[in-house]
């Protein structure tokens, strides 16, 4: 602060005049000034108790003026440490509206857990207290995190599971940057697997979808994006994967195939299976169904460059209402069935 407190005196001699802390005494044509030396007053970083006024100058009148604390801050613990962001209201803290809680932005890669003798109540970032479903572990990234490009795995232990629904997962580099991981076969999802968002949602591999002969495996629609990757098997389904409404499946890796279903893959308005060069598929137990891939409603499959390991039996596929089964020439036996497929009402198989 330039400005300072001077006091003219004018002591009578013969006298000595003296500055205590703080106190600059200076002499300027024969009268003396005592002024506030600010480097001498320590800086504090909090109020001390019982405080009630600063003195403070005010550049507008050129007055220094007594200043009360609570409006300095005084008096007010720190804001609570929830995630919300607060303000300033009546001397308070209050939480901003329309601002939700603030995310955490990750440095580095994070790994949950969850394990079917865990609890939802539990932090879940350790293999000793992990979530008890799924579902909790991807709210949680879903609602608190910011990925920031990291990696995050869930990685889930044996034993049976309820299905979920895939999120969408701020700062998210790729699909294989959120990976639910289970243990394999013995990682076991027993009711259907939903991915709905217009956005990707990450990717799944090593667990076994056997939701029963009346429920669908995997459903995807309304646009979402979202992978399968390495171990996945497919037990008992009434479809192993549903997909429609301009969803898009990523298949790059082998999937294994234990039991019948209606359809294996139905592709329905607008959505595309990719499964372009993506290994050999295993087929166990000859399973049956109507047909192995049914398309229809503009839905375009890429399925070329696999191979079929073991017999199936029923059709080999169905593309109608102008949908595209694209094998890159594979021709009329490449896909698993005994049946000859079907093209109709501009249904393609190429």
């Amino acid at each position: 602060m330039t400005d300072a407190i001077k006091l003219k005196v004018l002591p009578q001699f013969p006298s000595r005049l003296i500055g205590r802390a703080g106190i600059d005494v200076s002499k300027q044509s024969g009268d003396y000034y005592l002024d506030l030396d600010y480097a001498d007053f320590p800086v504090i970083g909090s109020v001390p108790a019982g405080a009630t006024y600063a003195l403070i100058f005010n550049p507008a009148t050129g007055q220094y003026a007594q200043l009360p604390i609570s409006l300095l801050g005084g008096g007010i613990a720190d804001a609570p440490n929830d995630g919300q962001l607060y303000g300033r209201k009546n001397l308070a803290w209050s939480v901003v509206p329309g601002v939700g809680a603030m995310r955490e932005l990750l440095t580095a890669g994070r790994t949950y857990f969850v394990a079917s003798g865990g609890s939802d109540s539990n932090p879940g970032t350790s293999a000793g207290a992990p979530f008890a479903t799924i579902q909790k572990a991807i709210d949680v990234c879903s609602a608190t995190l910011d990925l920031g490009g990291q990696t995050v795995a869930v990685s889930v232990g044996a034993g049976t599971f309820a299905g979920f629904v895939m999120k969408a997962m701020t700062g998210l580099a790729s699909l294989q940057s959120f990976v639910i991981n289970g243990q394999g076969a013995t990682t076991i999802i027993n009711t259907t697997i939903q991915s709905n968002l217009p956005l990707p949602t990450g990717t799944l591999q090593n667990m076994q979808i056997a939701t029963g002969v009346s429920a669908v495996g995997i459903n995807g629609g309304m646009g979402s994006r979202f992978g399968l990757g390495v171990g996945i098997s497919f037990g008992a389904n009434v479809y192993h994967c549903a997909l429609s409404g301009g969803c898009t499946l990523y298949v790059p890796s082998p999937l294994t195939v234990n039991a019948s279903a209606t359809f294996a893959f139905y592709c329905s308005t607008g959505a595309l299976l990719m499964a372009e060069g993506s290994g050999n598929w295993s087929l166990n137990g000859t399973p049956n169904w109507g047909s192995f891939i049914h398309a229809e409603n503009g839905a375009n499959v890429r399925i070329n460059s696999v191979t079929f390991t073991g017999a199936a039996t029923g059709g080999r596929f169905n593309a109608t209402g102008n949908a595209t089964i694209f094998t890159n020439g594979g021709g009329a036996n490449y896909l698993p069935g005994n049946t000859a497929g079907v093209t109709s009402n501009g249904g393609q198989y190429i």
